[in-house]
């Protein structure tokens, strides 16, 4: 069997060459249920702990299959499993891990995109809004309010970032992180105890699970201000109570014809809505008759009286800096609290794979969470808080995940002490305070696409020799500012830098079929940018040659002194000579947080799910996406502080493209050690010991200057 007949029976388990029939989109107001809906079977979820025990396995056995007997038998070994499984999706999810996990099998087969794979789990809630003609943004008409049916989407004001939390590539990310970072080894058969040092989850677990999902909290929290809309709100806070728990949320969702492909003789799931104003309760559905899961008698997560247990046993060990129903000599990490909170096979509270004692002092918080949401009233179909593909799209998974970092953040600032920052690097980054308040920096320089020319002296853009001259103009007048404006080079060309950096709300089709297979493409809204350009003068005030860690973040200027508001955009090694005074030009393309190829506008056509640019590996395809680098914006500029900090370039050990995947920041590396020995958000992992104002002011090696993000058509 060849390789592209693999490929075939992969994209068959995962994929439907035909569509859904016409969802059915009447509600019941009261409980948000699809009017005379069949009882669909139980649903595969990565947050329950019993199916990723069984997804793990199952995955286990195709691994030892492709080792033993070849990837033809692995597969077919697959199929047959597929066809047995009560659980819906299950099995997709093993094979989803088995491509991720398994060296031959990640090398030969291909997880395709999820738009390609699932097209149907990334179609937006509502209709996107009719694109303007030229004309119609030239005469600039009154903007139109955006009609959608009764009861989809979120609900006000939630509604206002649904392209943010719908965004295909966004929630794609989600899906592969938790494919990377599973809860459960792979490779490990049940009973199998729990080892010294732990199972290899990945370098870093459990701190990686902290950090990125705090970097998705705040690049909502950006995009929340852009849109005049308060920042996030956690679920409830410490001490947590039942009367809390069982409050009404008023955020609803309803994810509208959104649905996945599970196979089987009714292959099609649609998700619920979740209206506003619903309440938590006990777990109860029982779906044991059609094989599925008896929620009710779940032992440990079931009730939400363990929801505010186990949440309060995590603060409490936090405050007293040890896992004490465990027993004394159990101190806290971030990265052992990230494994108690998202439970995984390696949390202090864990014994082995499928260990009837796992979990029952500490809980699975952040996991019973996903569930209690996507069976909120214990009447299936299950919302879409079930998958990690989904999740992202529900207002409340935001207001969950803050309850979650609060956990962290606690830590933080309770057990960690603040950071001395006068052991700096020799290095110098220059920066003045206005009388307004802003902050400015010549060191830090900007420009846009357009602000550079093609070519240079016959050198094209991108070429070694174009980016010397252009940083060469920058660093032959030293003291000059570039801040922004426009500067003819030597040789006559014309640079322009910028202090406003531009995002644009677009539109694109992905490529739904209908029930007969006929193509039925639908528009999504999405948010990108601008490609621009970093040129960082940075000067080496030492007679020592020296490498750093230069560390790039953004803010809202209004939350400049909250460190949890601060959005990681960048980080790489940089080595500077005796006393030199380098510029370093930086693509934002090139950025340690996105996946790797960066994917563009010109990217996302709707017949470009095979090009090259997008044939990544699994690995790579975890990464934040490049068009949601920025936040949003405003149509007057919303002033942002971008800020850079240099730090000990020894703590960081950066691969080399295209030899290793570079989106290390939200993701690792595959197989090794996670590459920075410094804390993941350094420095903003932990308080501060004044102000981080004072922290930029009285070090050298920080600088920060206030920008503008403007949005051409909020």
């Amino acid at each position: 069997m060849t390789d592209k007949d693999l490929q075939a029976q992969v994209d068959n388990i995962l994929s439907s060459e035909t569509g859904p029939k016409a969802p059915q989109l009447g509600l019941d107001t009261a409980k948000g249920i699809p009017e005379k809906a069949a009882k669909p079977r139980t649903l595969f979820s990565a947050f329950v702990d019993e199916h990723m025990e069984r997804a793990s396995e199952l995955a286990s056995q195709f691994i030892k299959i492709a080792d033993e007997k070849g990837l033809a038998a692995a597969i077919e070994a697959i199929s047959a499993a597929q066809k047995e499984e009560p659980i819906a999706g299950l099995v997709q999810y093993a094979l989803e891990l088995f491509l991720t996990h398994h060296p031959e099998a990640r090398a030969t087969l291909k997880l395709k995109p999820l738009e390609v794979r699932q097209p149907n789990l990334v179609r937006p809630s509502t209709a996107a809004p009719a694109a303007p003609s030229a004309a119609d943004v030239e005469a600039a008409p009154k903007k139109k309010v955006k009609k959608k049916p009764a009861g989809a989407g979120a609900t006000p004001p939630e509604d206002k970032l649904s392209y943010w939390r719908e965004d295909p590539l966004l929630n794609e990310h989600h899906e592969h992180w938790h494919l990377v970072y599973p809860l459960r080894p792979v490779g490990f058969p049940q009973g199998t105890p729990k080892p010294e040092g732990g199972f290899p989850l990945g370098s870093r677990h459990g701190e990686l699970f902290a950090y990125m999902h705090q970097q998705m909290l705040a690049r909502y929290d950006a995009e929340r201000v852009s849109a005049g809309v308060p920042r996030v709100k956690a679920f409830d806070t410490q001490p947590f109570t039942d009367k809390k728990f069982t409050a009404k949320i008023p955020e609803g969702y309803d994810p509208g014809p959104l649905q996945l492909f599970i196979g089987g003789p009714e292959p099609w799931y649609q998700f619920r809505a979740r209206p506003a104003n619903a309440v938590l309760t006990d777990l109860t559905l029982d779906e044991s008759p059609e094989g599925g899961t008896n929620w009710g008698a779940r032992t440990v997560g079931a009730k939400i009286s363990d929801l505010v247990k186990f949440g309060n046993a995590l603060h409490d060990s936090v405050k007293s800096g040890n896992f004490d129903l465990i027993g004394p000599g159990n101190p806290l990490t971030i990265d052992t609290i990230g494994s108690a909170t998202e439970a995984s096979a390696n949390s202090i509270d864990a014994y082995g794979i499928a260990n009837p004692k796992n979990f029952r002092l500490y809980g699975n918080t952040h996991n019973d969470g996903h569930v209690h949401f996507m069976l909120f009233d214990n009447i299936a179909p299950y919302g879409v808080m079930v998958t990690p593909a989904t999740a992202i799209r529900d207002p409340v998974f935001f207001r969950w995940h803050k309850l979650v970092d609060d956990v962290f953040y606690l830590y933080q600032q309770l057990k960690l002490e603040p950071y001395d920052f006068s052991g700096g690097p020799p290095v110098r980054i220059r920066k003045t305070t206005k009388p307004d308040g802003a902050a400015a920096s010549k060191d830090i320089i900007l420009c846009r696409e357009h602000g550079l020319p093609d070519s240079i002296q016959g050198h094209k853009f991108g070429s070694r020799a174009y980016s010397n001259l252009v940083t060469g103009a920058f660093a032959e007048d030293w003291n000059r500012s570039f801040a922004s404006g426009t500067f003819a080079l030597p040789s006559g060309e014309e640079i322009t830098t910028t202090d406003v950096l531009t995002t644009e709300m677009k539109q694109r089709e992905i490529q739904l079929r209908d029930a007969e297979g006929k193509p039925a493409p639908e528009t999504v809204e999405y948010l990108a940018h601008e490609d621009f350009y970093y040129f960082l003068r940075v000067e080496n005030t030492s007679e020592q040659e020296t490498t750093v860690a230069v560390r790039i973040f953004l803010a809202p200027e209004t939350e400049v002194e909250d460190r949890r508001a601060w959005i990681e955009m960048d980080r790489f090694t940089y080595r500077l000579r005796a006393n030199e005074r380098a510029v370093i030009f930086r693509p934002a393309d090139e950025s340690s947080v996105i996946r790797k190829p960066a994917l563009k506008p010109d990217d996302l056509t709707a017949d470009d799910g095979f090009s090259p640019v997008r044939r990544a590996q699994p690995w790579c395809d975890c990464g934040w996406p490049y068009t949601l680098l920025l936040p949003r914006g405003t149509k007057g500029g919303m002033k942002f502080r971008l800020l850079v900090m240099c730090s000990d370039g020894k703590d960081l050990e950066m691969p080399n493209p295209p030899d290793c995947c570079t989106s290390i920041s939200y993701c690792g590396l595959q197989d090794v050690e996670y590459p920075d020995k410094a804390a993941m958000g350094y420095p903003f992992d932990r308080k501060f010991k004044r102000k981080i104002r004072d922290a930029v002011e009285q070090n050298d090696n920080w600088a920060w200057r206030t920008i503008k993000i403007r949005c051409r058509n909020p």
